[in-house]
């Protein structure tokens, strides 16, 4: 075998390890799950006496909703929550499904959430050269876990998730 045929043989091997690594990892890349949400597992259900803001919102299997503890509807949530971030610097919400509520209905309120605007922005017209809306209110979820429920609460702290919410109000505007 001369120099040459050697440096062919080398080069197709390349390639053809080349594209089997592409092929393995787009294959990998495609059995994960894509939801088009940045949700984030909460790691915990602590509160401690410096949280301040914490909100809540707890998903029924009955297809009820609650604010921490107030009920609302599903026709009245974007504007409570609309009310409730629009202010705030710090827009984290707890998302706590009951256990057997449908993944459908989960989606749909991660839906709402995302795509939540603020007052300024909803009524204002996207010029067809942007061809973007205006931003949304960017709420990090965080959706509540049996491992978020289960891990420990430092000293002083309590676990809402278990032990129940707290009774401060959310703050009126």
């Amino acid at each position: 075998m001369n120099q040459r045929t050697k440096y062919v043989t080398l080069a197709l091997g390349l390639i053809v390890l080349a594209v089997i690594v592409v092929l393995a990892l787009a294959r990998r890349g495609s059995r994960s799950p894509k939801t088009g949400f940045d949700v984030q597992a909460a790691t915990s259900t602590c509160a401690c006496p410096l949280d301040s803001g914490l909100i809540v919102l707890y998903v029924h299997s009955n297809g009820k909703l609650a604010i921490n503890l107030e009920p609302v509807s599903s026709e009245q949530l974007s504007g409570q929550l609309a009310r409730i971030y629009e202010d705030r610097v710090k827009r984290v919400l707890y998302l706590f499904p009951d256990n057997d509520t449908s993944s459908e209905r989960i989606v749909e309120i991660i839906d709402k959430v995302k795509h939540l605007r603020t007052e300024e922005t909803k009524g204002i017209p996207v010029p067809k050269e942007l061809g973007t809306a205006p931003e949304n209110m960017n709420i990090q979820i965080r959706l509540v876990t049996p491992e978020a429920l289960k891990a420990p609460c430092p000293m002083d702290c309590y676990n809402w998730g278990t032990q129940g919410f707290p009774t401060n109000p959310i703050p009126a505007r």
